[in-house]
């Protein structure tokens, strides 16, 4: 091959065609015919291979489809109802535009100078339907310039057991501790810091609480939590900055090709740091709140103990009786 004047070819990597040409990512998206079932279905939202999780917001609504069919006890077999096929069709239809996405493979652009600084910035959202995390690579260079990629997202449809929004928050928060470590162990690069961000209040309460005792369900998460992490890394974020708000609740292919905040992260990682979101003044957990554990109540009892000797003298009427059943002698 002469590199000067022949194309570079489309190889394949972990499943995602790379482009050595230019260098980005890209999606195949030729699907064979798969029966309206749900058993079609599974078929072919697992054929998508995104082991890095870009396409993770696209990919929910199908699996939340699926979810619901098995809430509902369809059959794996069972054709589906004209109600439920629709949705779908329009799902595969959207899938096929994703052919038009391409992603830049490297995470530091050409042209960017030399770097002094990286950090690892890990976004956590839940809804009623869904839980998830996403990561950026934040990196700043001796000219004072910033850069933001994509690294790795993953998400998890709700349990089918109903729980609570805040549960939720936490599960989501757990995988983004998780996920930190397996970054930290696969990437080649010296990472400065990492900050978790969160939109939940009420996480960042149990995540600084030092008072209250919780049930088994928040307390192990809170446990995973700072095993791996320290309250002082975790940040409150609003909703509408929060990339993982997308990875919990699901975009169209149209809105992923055009959700720079999806790829690149908020626009304040651009920015210093100095106009980053600021944490809400710390608030204690109330006692209220229905994951703290109540202490039980404990009563104590004073009794005249020459009270309760003559009541027994009294419902006796033989010494020796009384003898042998008090042990004196």
């Amino acid at each position: 091959m002469d590199l000067q004047h022949h194309a570079l070819p489309v190889e394949r990597t972990l499943g995602v065609r790379w482009d050595v040409e230019t260098d980005t990512l890209s999606f195949a998206t030729c699907m064979k015919q798969k029966p309206m079932t749900r058993r079609g279905m599974l078929s072919i939202v697992s054929s998508v291979f995104d082991p890095l999780g870009f396409l993770n917001p696209f990919i929910l609504p199908a699996k939340r489809m699926i979810q619901d069919l098995c809430r509902r006890k369809i059959w794996w077999d069972s054709p589906l109802s004209v109600s439920d096929e629709e949705p779908w069709r329009r799902w595969l239809d959207d899938l096929r535009k994703l052919d038009q996405l391409k992603l830049s493979r490297c995470l530091k652009p050409v042209g960017f100078g030399l770097v002094k600084a990286v950090e690892l910035h890990h976004f956590c959202d839940a809804s009623r339907e869904a839980y998830g995390a996403v990561f950026y690579l934040r990196q700043l260079d001796e000219d004072g310039q910033v850069h933001c990629t994509f690294v790795i997202s993953k998400s998890r449809v709700a349990p089918l057991r109903v729980t609570t929004i805040p549960r939720l928050e936490l599960c989501a928060a757990v995988l983004a501790t998780q996920l930190d470590r397996m970054v930290h162990h696969e990437l080649d690069i010296e990472i400065c810091r990492s900050v978790f961000w969160t939109d939940s209040t009420v996480v960042l309460q149990y995540i600084q609480n030092e008072d209250r005792r919780f049930h088994t369900f928040v307390a192990n998460r809170i446990s995973a939590i700072l095993t791996s992490s320290s309250p002082s890394q975790w940040r409150y974020v609003n909703t509408d900055l929060n990339p993982a708000d997308d990875v919990s609740r699901g975009l169209s292919a149209q809105e992923i090709m055009s959700d720079n905040k999806w790829f690149k992260g908020p626009h304040f990682l651009w920015q210093d740091e100095e106009v980053w979101p600021r944490n809400p003044v710390p608030q204690p957990v109330p006692e209220t709140d229905p994951e703290v554990r109540k202490d039980p109540a404990i009563y104590t009892t004073q009794t005249d103990s020459n009270q309760i000797f003559d009541r027994i003298v009294q419902r006796r009427s033989s010494w020796f009786y009384l003898e042998a059943c008090t042990g004196a002698g």
